[in-house]
């Protein structure tokens, strides 16, 4: 007998063995009311990371649930990130916090951060197993179990929404960017507003399902838990810190959605009003002027050439430590970005996402 259907009969046995202990009883009448399939009954399925037709309608769906839970949760609803990253910070936060030291070395910082994101790993294995024998017991729900399991790791557009408002309230930031609101004045809270609409969209949305798509649910919790280590350290492009090593797995699995981004963002300045296609084309050659991948790469440099403004600058992070971040934008640009600025770039990621869905939805049809 294999190791899956050993496992399996366990676990029938002990729930029979707990509706004996019960039997006479309300519990025990509410138990034998719940049955749990013969062994010879579950199929589990085969762990096949090929790509499979289904997935783009799964994260196409789940993609439109996500959309308009976002857009219509009350500000007071943190859903500014994913449910995944939640949990993640309930179990690593304080390991997170305990080996971020300055006073070490770099060897035993990157090795400290190799260590975190191996513990990491195991973790969303775990989680996958757990994923992947609720298809076997549910085979006719797979697609709704995966897209439950992609819709932990994609938060909706709710930041984008509070920003747009009239007169936004950047008290989310605090938490949602781990920056000092209080060290920076209003037209540094509009370029930080910015960035985390590009760096959200980019981690939180375009990451985890370009992994889903690859690779099945462990594509999309891996890239999405790459994602949580590197926001949770808040430093985004460090030289000798513990986020070196995430940073690099996640600029290799961030590279093509990266790419996807701008070219969206690129689209959404045909749209928006104010928003200049031709700056945006031109920021593609920005150079030193643009954004490296841990400042939030093209995309970011998209948005602050199709705005004509300047982005980045220096920031304060949750444990006090600076966070020197490029001056990003044209050279004549100023960085006194204004509300228009941000209004613009949060209808920018609002066309992204319905760019998105239309490309999952051409997806669907091939």
């Amino acid at each position: 007998m294999s190791m899956n259907f050993q496992i399996l009969d366990i676990v029938q046995q002990l729930w029979h063995d707990l509706q004996l202990n019960f039997k006479n009883g309300p519990a025990g009448q509410f138990l034998a009311r719940i049955q749990i399939p013969e062994i010879g009954d579950i199929h589990l399925p085969a762990i096949n990371f090929d790509y499979s037709p289904d997935r783009p309608l799964v994260a196409l769906f789940t993609l439109l649930v996500v959309f308009v839970i976002g857009f219509l949760l009350p500000a007071h609803f943190n859903a500014h990130i994913p449910p995944l990253w939640k949990l993640l910070r309930k179990v690593f936060d304080r390991i997170v916090e305990k080996a971020d030291n300055f006073s070490r070395t770099a060897g035993a910082l990157f090795f400290r951060g190799g260590l975190i994101l191996t513990l990491i790993i195991v973790f969303i294995l775990l989680i996958y197993i757990i994923f992947w024998l609720s298809q076997g017991f549910f085979p006719a729900y797979r697609q709704l179990i995966e897209g439950f399991g992609l819709l932990l790791c994609i938060a909706g557009p709710q930041s984008a929404r509070l920003l747009l408002a009239r007169d936004p309230d950047f008290g989310f930031l605090q938490k949602a960017t781990r920056v000092h609101l209080s060290k920076l004045d209003e037209s540094g809270r509009i370029r930080l507003s910015i960035y985390w609409l590009s760096t959200q969209f980019a981690r939180c949305v375009l990451l985890p399902v370009f992994g889903y798509l690859l690779l099945d649910l462990m594509g999309a919790f891996l890239c999405s838990a790459l994602g949580w280590l590197v926001w949770r350290i808040g430093r985004d492009n460090p030289p000798y810190t513990i986020a070196a090593v995430p940073i690099f797995f996640e600029r290799i699995t961030g590279t093509i959605p990266h790419i996807i981004l701008t070219l969206l963002l690129i689209f959404s300045s045909l749209i928006v009003s104010r928003v200049s296609v031709i700056r945006a084309i031109g920021g593609l050659a920005a150079g030193k002027r643009g954004a490296s991948y841990g400042e939030g790469g093209m995309p970011l440099t998209i948005m602050a050439y199709a705005n004509n403004t300047v982005l980045g600058g220096p920031m304060i992070g949750p444990s006090g430590a600076p966070r020197r971040t490029a001056w990003i934008g044209p050279k004549n640009a100023s960085a006194q970005g204004n509300l228009n600025h941000l209004r613009q770039a949060a209808m920018m990621i609002f066309i992204a996402w319905l760019g998105l869905i239309g490309l999952l939805a051409a997806a669907t049809m091939l």
